[in-house]
């Protein structure tokens, strides 16, 4: 039997046992490294989709924008918008049926317990890259239940406003110091040239008005309100007709005429509220001929599904294509009748407030008509032009009017409360229209329709008595 050299079976062990230990130190570095590499691999994944998230909120914003624009070019109309549920903007439907969401200045609260600005999610930063703390000169964070706006003043600091706009105050730090937009090299910063990005939402009867990203857009609303707005014309006494050498046969001899008090509606019926009553009443024949004439290529109302709505972006144009017959229902159903002659031009001359313009308004016809200079070939948004003495639209031009009278001659007795002819073929429209020259515009011009006739230029607006 051989006798064991233990030196070299100590050397193999020592040998083995080192080559152990050098296989596990690799595996250790493999194991590193690997995860190193999947820490890189999430981290490029992470970055990848961020970028795409920016990208996708870039896309989403131009989109917006351009919606706004298509608004602002009478494209599309805006049917009704709301708040987000987390007060970060709003939520807008469009008349082409698509949903526009505009995210706007809002406060969030950060890990560090601290208030902060957000601009679309993101925080707000000043020229520095700091975040905009919220807490002001007391001590109290600025959370409020209401969506606050930014902007930037004349000194280039930041100002909040939390009560819609009325009331703003410049955004402090800590140290109670006014937060710069600028920075120190004089250019703007990050946000700051975003001087005015808050977003502001203000309608009326007729147009949605907003300010986003700086710029203004007023857009005609989709579905305007059935509401008819009214201003009143307090009694009096005026001159009706033209002087002698002025004007047209029909408008003469000029007499006194004292009225009694009224309202008037202050814009002409538009499509959106004709197509209200005709949901209500139907398109009925009278005299002869429908209501409305739909069938018109001209008529901005049409039925779908049996139901009577404006064409798309025409809500809050002037209804045509009305019979007086139509006209005349239309007021009955709102609870008011058409205007006599005498009110009508007294109303468009400003009653008692009358500056004696030749047209309603003004000397000056651009300033208060849409006619056949400056129209385009067409009617155009209710109260776009300026109103007159009383604050009444469109009262020159845009569409004629029709009044309840039947056409006739004047006289040269005074008279109270006229009601016109007795009897006629005809009755008297007024006003001028898109497609009328100057002197059909005059707030003395004399026209007739008959009442069973329609046309694309001849619409209609309501008197209520008290």
């Amino acid at each position: 039997m051989k006798k064991v050299n233990l030196k070299i079976v100590a050397f193999a062990l020592m040998s083995t046992f080192l080559v152990i230990g050098c296989e596990k130190d690799d595996i250790d570095e493999l194991r590193k490294r690997q995860k190193s590499q999947e820490e890189q691999l999430a981290d490029h994944e992470a970055r990848l989709k961020k970028m795409e998230n920016l990208v996708a909120t870039v896309n989403s914003d131009i989109q917006n924008i351009q919606k706004l624009v298509d608004g602002l070019q009478k494209k599309i109309s805006i049917v009704s918008y709301k708040a987000l549920e987390d007060k970060s903007g709003y939520e807008l439907l469009m008349s082409d049926g698509t949903k526009l969401t505009l995210k706007i200045v809002n406060i969030k609260k950060h890990t560090d317990g601290m208030y902060y600005w957000t601009l679309n999610g993101e925080w707000l930063l000043d020229a520095y890259g700091n975040k905009i703390p919220t807490t002001g000169k007391d001590g109290k964070d600025g959370e409020s239940g209401t969506t606050p706006q930014l902007r930037v003043n004349t000194a280039k600091h930041w100002e909040v406003s939390t009560d819609g706009g009325i009331t703003w105050q410049e955004v402090t730090d800590n140290n109670g110091k006014p937060v710069s937009a600028t920075g120190k090299d004089g250019k703007d910063g990050k946000d700051g040239k975003d001087g005015d990005a808050n977003l502001t939402i203000t309608e009326d009867v007729q147009f949605i008005t907003i300010v986003y990203q700086g710029v203004t857009y007023k857009i005609a609303k989709g579905s305007a309100s059935t509401t008819i707005e009214k201003v009143f014309v307090a009694g009096g006494t005026f001159q009706m007709g033209s002087p002698d050498g002025v004007g047209d046969n029909n408008e003469h001899p000029q007499h006194p005429v004292t009225l009694s008090e009224f309202y008037i509606s202050k814009y002409e019926i538009t499509n959106a509220q004709f197509a209200a009553f005709l949901n209500e009443q139907g398109n009925q024949t009278e005299g002869g001929a429908t209501w409305l004439n739909i069938g018109h290529n001209d008529c901005q109302i049409e039925q779908v599904g049996g139901v009577f709505r404006a064409k798309a972006g025409k809500e809050n144009y002037p209804v045509i294509e009305v019979t007086w017959y139509g006209a005349r229902a239309y007021a009955q159903w709102a609870g008011g009748r058409l205007p006599t002659e005498a009110e009508w031009e007294y109303a468009a001359r400003g009653g008692n407030q009358s500056k004696d313009y030749t047209y309603s308004g003004s000397n000056t016809i651009g300033d208060v008509a849409w006619y056949k200079e400056n129209s385009g070939n067409a009617t155009h948004i209710v109260g776009s032009k300026q109103a007159n003495e009383l604050g009444i639209y469109d009262m020159s031009g845009n569409v004629y009017e029709w009044c309840s009278d039947w056409y006739g001659s004047y006289g040269s007795a005074a008279q109270t409360n006229p009601q016109g002819s007795a009897s006629g073929s005809a009755r008297v429209v007024l006003g001028g229209a898109w497609r009328s020259d100057t002197d059909g515009c005059r707030v003395a011009n004399r026209r007739f329709s008959y009442p069973y006739y329609s046309d694309n230029n001849v619409g209609l607006r309501v008197v209520f008595v008290p």
